[in-house]
């Protein structure tokens, strides 16, 4: 998980601001053909990020100094949606 962004996009994000990205699902054909996809996401590698979830429960708080207060993931196609807000 590209971390170190994520901490970029939420610092610079405005109060409430939302962050929509899409990614490859990992092992998905576009994630293995694509020469510029470097890594494939799993729906929960946001829950980390995301305050509230069992992830970020369990484990985020611990490794992470940032975290959005909310946040949805949804699975189209060979993607993950993901829209969090700060």
């Amino acid at each position: 998980m590209p971390e170190a962004w994520l901490r970029e996009c939420h610092r610079i994000l405005a109060p409430a601001g939302l962050l929509r990205l899409r990614v490859p699902i990992f092992g998905s054909p576009w994630h293995l053909i694509d020469p510029t996809h470097v890594r494939g996401f799993h729906p929960l590698n946001f829950d980390y990020f995301i305050e509230g979830r069992d992830l970020w429960l369990k484990y985020g708080h611990y490794y992470f100094d940032f975290a959005f207060a909310g946040g949805t993931v949804q699975i189209e196609d060979h993607n993950i949606l993901a829209t969090l807000q700060k």
